[in-house]
């Protein structure tokens, strides 16, 4: 079943609401909510715009195509996530927590329909794209790096103290969209892409890495632990595929030596590491509890702590914030905030048990094994970044997190 001539000419509105999407992430969590409804909006109802008229009518062509849905398995499998939260209905006792955490899942259970109706992105479509996200991260980045330059000493300090550099909105998922940023530029850079000139491939070659050597000055652990992840992830299979084991080898050590050579040369990549170990050290002398690298990993001890006293449904979706909050307060009373499982798989196994876990698991690696999707650079890059974020935040409890993901 083909979309109607009316998606298939609104094609154009659909590319701008995923720019609008991709750059929310970093921007806007208004224009983030904006820009799903709106491709909804394009689904559901068609609206036709001429010089002297407009109509406004529920779109029942289309339709049927949600139906498809059970064709697309790698879409399907995605409302799990949504699922996990509903059927944990007959856990909860804390029905306001409950259902926060139902609304935030619930682009998982909308989003797949959403490109099931909608009209297939052709290849250069899909690249234009993240040519839009490489700009966009460039352009912000040198916005990031100015105001540091021009607040130097103010911002090391800060950084000294646990406290991020400023970005336009969140930190964390800035520096995840960064190491996506790189994977996309490789991902360009192995397809010889352009838009329209041939030096553009030189442009992307020095954008991306211009992002690799930001996301350093940046100094967040998530995007740097994520970048690296995907760098050795991208290069053993370079080596298994190109069978070029001395240049994949040289390539690895490369990678391990720009940390080192980071810590020297870049303030404050060294000012965040001075901080980690600093905080590390308070920890280890029960001292942590004004650290936030203490917090999270008192919140990992705490989340173990639920996962084995409730191990087959846990405590329910909807009651681990109050668990979470019972159980800082009897074992770490010196903790002012109760911190949530920095830990995605632990937060799910905490709230839905190990039934839960193993549902959100094979919902989780189904996309990238389904027809061998890990084929492919972007795709298996992206995996890899979101993998290593899952196993240090909870990603995807958030309205930004999900639309990360």
């Amino acid at each position: 079943m083909k979309p109607t001539k009316f998606l298939i000419e609104n094609r154009h509105f659909l590319l701008t609401f995923c720019c609008v999407l991709m750059a929310s992430v970093a921007y806007s969590p208004f224009m983030l909510s904006f820009s799903m409804f709106a491709f909804a909006f394009l689904v559901l109802l068609q609206l036709k715009v001429g010089i002297w008229h407009f109509s406004l009518k529920p779109n029942y062509e289309d339709a049927p195509r949600l139906l498809t849905i059970f064709k697309y398995p790698s879409f399907l499998v995605i409302s799990l996530f949504f699922f996990i939260v509903l059927l944990s209905f007959w856990q909860a006792y804390d029905y306001d927590y409950w259902l926060a955490r139902l609304r935030i899942k619930i682009p998982f259970l909308v989003f797949p329909l959403m490109f099931v109706a909608l009209p297939g992105f052709s290849k250069k479509e899909i690249q234009g794209l993240f040519y839009f996200l490489i700009l966009a991260l460039f352009v912000t980045s040198l916005g990031v790096g100015v105001n540091y330059l021009l607040h130097f000493e103010e911002i090391n300090e800060l950084l000294k103290q646990g406290q991020p550099m400023p970005t336009p909105h969140n930190h964390i998922r800035f520096s995840l969209l960064l190491a996506l940023g790189v994977v996309a530029g490789i991902y360009l850079i192995e397809e010889g892409f352009y838009w329209r000139y041939t030096w553009e491939k030189r442009f992307i070659l020095f954008i991306t890495l211009f992002l690799f050597f930001f996301i350093h000055l940046l100094s967040v652990r998530s995007g740097l632990l994520s970048l690296y992840a995907v760098l050795v992830v991208l290069a053993f299979r370079y080596i298994l595929i190109k069978k070029r084991y001395l240049l994949g080898l040289i390539f690895v050590g490369i990678i391990v030596l720009v940390p080192v050579a980071a810590y020297h040369w870049v303030p404050s990549f060294k000012s965040k590491v001075a901080y980690m170990k600093y905080d590390y050290y308070m920890y280890n002398k029960g001292e942590g509890e004004l650290y936030a690298d203490s917090g999270r990993l008192v919140s990992i001890k705490v989340g173990l702590d639920i996962a084995r006293r409730y191990p087959w449904f846990g405590v329910g979706a909807g009651n681990l914030k109050a668990e979470v909050k019972r159980v800082f307060a009897e074992d770490y009373p010196g903790f002012e905030e109760a911190h949530m499982p920095h830990n995605q798989f632990l937060f799910v196994a905490a709230g839905s048990g190990i039934i839960g876990l193993l549902i959100f698991l094979f919902a989780f690696f189904f996309p990238l094994f389904y027809k061998k999707n890990y084929r492919h650079t972007l795709f298996l890059g992206f995996y890899s970044i979101i993998f290593v974020a899952f196993m240090i935040e909870h990603s995807i409890e958030n309205s930004i997190g999900v639309g990360f993901y």
